[in-house]
């Protein structure tokens, strides 16, 4: 049931592996510009289900699925992977640095963990939560901005919990 045309196919008709890229990428760039490239996808999907329903899954059949992903590399130029591989390379730098700047300090998550568990363990109403927050806020406004730690620590200290 399924065929699959591969680089032999081609090159025995006396086509060179880069026109075929070249045709395969513009088939690609007309597709998704003029909007079929999403009918493709759902026709593709339906197929997959039709084939499915047969017995035929790519998915229980591994020899054809890697022969399918191999074609699929075929077609793929080495310069395209290896700028693909260059632009993930940096996403994934940048996202761990931006990772880095965002995890919270030691101080300051041990202070506001104690403040949850505190105010979570029913000691506490909400009422005096909201006052001893709002009482801690009038009294240093941008506490909470500059130093989140001593914010934290104030509230339990006001609260009367041992920190130690």
């Amino acid at each position: 049931m399924r065929i699959f045309l591969t680089e032999t196919f081609f090159t025995t008709r006396g086509m060179s592996v880069e026109n075929i890229r070249e045709w395969l990428h513009k088939y690609r760039q007309w597709a998704v510009a003029s909007g079929v490239a999403e009918s493709m996808r759902d026709k593709y999907a339906r197929h997959q289900l039709r084939m499915a329903r047969m017995g035929i899954s790519i998915d229980s059949h591994h020899s054809l699925k890697n022969r399918l992903k191999q074609i699929k590399r075929w077609v793929v130029n080495a310069d395209l992977r290896a700028e693909k591989q260059r632009v993930t390379s940096d996403i994934e730098r940048a996202l761990d640095g931006q990772a880095d700047k965002l995890s919270p300090r030691k101080g300051y998550d041990r202070y506001q963990n104690a403040w949850r568990r505190y105010t979570a363990g029913g000691e506490l109403t909400m009422v005096m939560q909201m006052k001893l927050e709002q009482d801690l806020r009038a009294e240093f406004p941008q506490l909470q901005v500059t130093d989140a730690e001593k914010h934290y620590r104030l509230l339990l200290e006001r609260a009367g919990v041992p920190l130690s």
